[in-house]
């Protein structure tokens, strides 16, 4: 498997388990998972649900820890949003202008999100 850095656009249910299914599968190289959301992924349906009823609270829902994402050896890009990405360069450029470097990526977002994905 390759070790070439990827990042995964869209922090929520569908990246976080796609990041640990990487690391999973024996993939070795930099991870970077990249949301919007200034929270760490959690599950959606407990947060309609038992959150709001009050029968678990924030960290119940938490796909996983601080420390369980260093274990698993995911950057975490919280409160950052992808507005472009450059194929020819393998750059992910953020909204902060920050730039992240990605040979792969893989986009997790929902459908509101607006990224520029044209070939520069």
């Amino acid at each position: 498997m390759t070790t070439d850095p990827i990042a995964i656009v869209g922090a929520n249910m569908a990246g976080a388990c796609a990041a640990r299914a990487l690391r999973q599968e024996g993939f070795g190289g930099e991870i970077h998972l990249i949301g919007s959301e200034p929270h760490l992924p959690y599950e959606r349906p407990p947060l309609s649900k038992e959150l709001l009823l009050g029968t678990t609270d924030a960290v119940g829902i938490r796909l996983h820890s601080e420390a369980e994402w260093e274990d698993l050896q995911v950057t975490l890009r919280l409160a950052s949003t992808v507005v472009r990405i450059d194929r020819h360069s393998c750059q992910l450029e953020l909204a902060d202008g920050e730039r992240a470097r990605a040979d792969k990526v893989l986009l997790c977002t929902t459908g509101d999100e607006r990224i520029d994905a044209r070939v520069r």
